[in-house]
């Protein structure tokens, strides 16, 4: 608990995060839509790549979502999440790791 100088007592916050901006475009062959997704997110990715691991956090870095895929074309279900900005990891095969930007809108 803290005090405000009035004397009103509140519940400790945990730390506020904020992103300014998520630079960075998706590699030759790949696709990510659509953006704002409403039920699925679907992310086109180059073959022959190997395995991808996707992992899909809220502002607060906190994992929402994650899989790992060896096809082209994979799918996040953003059903039942909160509306508002998301990243998008996908951590490749080679240990880059590419950031998009992602809005969930129902």
């Amino acid at each position: 608990m803290s005090t405000a100088a009035g004397g009103c007592q509140s519940a400790a916050s945990g730390p506020l995060v904020v992103i300014l901006a998520v630079r960075g475009t998706l590699p030759a062959g790949w696709a990510l839509y659509p953006n704002p997704a409403d039920e699925r997110l679907y992310l086109e990715l180059a073959p022959g790549g190997g395995p991808v691991q996707l992992i899909l956090t809220d502002a607060l870095g906190r994992t929402v979502r994650a899989t790992t895929t060896n096809q082209t074309r994979a799918a996040l279900d953003v059903r039942g999440l909160p509306e508002g900005a998301y990243i998008l990891r996908a951590v490749l095969p080679t240990g880059q790791v590419l950031n998009q930007a992602v809005q969930v809108q129902h």
